[in-house]
């Protein structure tokens, strides 16, 4: 009994000994568990780029993303202050200026996303220079807005990316008292010829009606929220890369349209309902993969779409 208790009593006093030398360094064994943890980063670029050709200068705003699943560069451009008003017609093909290089430009570098409110006259992103405020650089998010003055209301396209995800999140808030419109536009698997381009949709598909004219489809809403952007002839044989994914969420939608554009560019449009002031996305742009390959990862992604949006923006500011 004696042996027992000298040796219970040995043990405690060599761990109070091995605690009060060699104490346990909690903040240590903190920092090694968030570095094994995934995270994204977020850089952050900006610079005035002289156009002599136009004879006038624009910003390039640049942000670069990695979730460490994937790779992002989102570039935006716009010409300064009142020249803005002229970015559409001259600067950015049409579009807002608002798109993606990496990893392709098929989510249209030059305005892969729009949006716009509606009064007496339409008021849109694209003729607006929009000013960029970074939320979150690194961590299990990234996070950053650019937010757009129409001169009273104004329209923030949020954008976000989760660490050790493959997709990108956009929130867009516009006014409770103008309607907001948002439109994307892509070039499923690239811009050669020939082409065959299509849109897939739960049970259906949504096809090219002519080379050279514009064909608008409505969306059916009661179907699942996602769209497969892709081209049957480009990507017959599986083996494109660059498949254009989105789910969108159905709350706050009043109706929505896939707008094929002479076979070339498609545009999906979303109409917000009377006093909705968000709409949210998601876009994938997919690897080499076979169509049915691609519907099926948006039929599963389209059934967490929820969660993985809330995450992507809840504890963000307000807009």
């Amino acid at each position: 009994m004696k042996s027992r208790l000298f040796i219970l009593t040995f043990l405690g006093l060599a761990w109070i000994f091995q605690s009060a030398v060699f104490p346990v360094d909690k903040e240590l064994d903190e920092l090694k568990e968030r570095a094994n943890q995934t995270r994204t980063t977020l850089k952050f670029d900006e610079k005035v780029v002289q156009d002599s050709a136009r004879n006038r200068d624009y910003t390039q705003k640049t942000f670069d993303i990695d979730t460490e699943s994937a790779r992002f560069r989102l570039q935006y451009k716009s010409f300064l202050g009142e020249a803005a008003a002229d970015n559409p017609k001259e600067l950015n093909d049409g579009s807002s200026g608002y798109g993606l290089v990496e990893p392709s430009k098929c989510w249209y570098w030059q305005g892969a996303i729009n949006a716009s409110l509606r009064s007496s006259k339409e008021l849109s992103i694209a003729t607006t220079e929009g000013q960029a405020r970074i939320l979150q650089q690194s961590g299990p998010r990234a996070a950053y807005d650019l937010v757009f003055d129409l001169g009273g209301p104004r329209i923030v396209i949020r954008t976000a990316a989760l660490a050790g995800r493959s997709e990108l999140f956009f929130s867009v808030h516009g006014d409770p008292d103008m309607p907001l419109k948002v439109w994307w536009r892509g070039y499923p698997c690239g811009y050669d010829e020939p082409r065959d381009r299509c849109v897939h949709v739960e049970g259906a598909e949504i096809r090219a009606d002519s080379a050279k004219t514009d064909h608008t489809v409505p969306l059916e809403l009661e179907k699942a929220p996602w769209l497969l952007l892709t081209d049957h002839r480009m990507n017959s044989s599986g083996n494109q890369a660059h498949q254009l994914g989105l789910v969108f969420k159905k709350a706050g939608i009043e109706k929505a349209q896939v707008v094929h554009r002479s076979n070339y560019a498609i545009e999906p449009e979303f109409l917000a309902e009377s006093g909705q002031t968000e709409l949210r996305f998601m876009i994938c742009d997919f690897e080499v993969m076979s169509i049915k390959a691609a519907t099926d990862a948006l039929a599963a992604l389209a059934r967490q779409a929820d969660e993985l949006m809330d995450n992507a923006f809840k504890g963000l500011p307000q807009p």
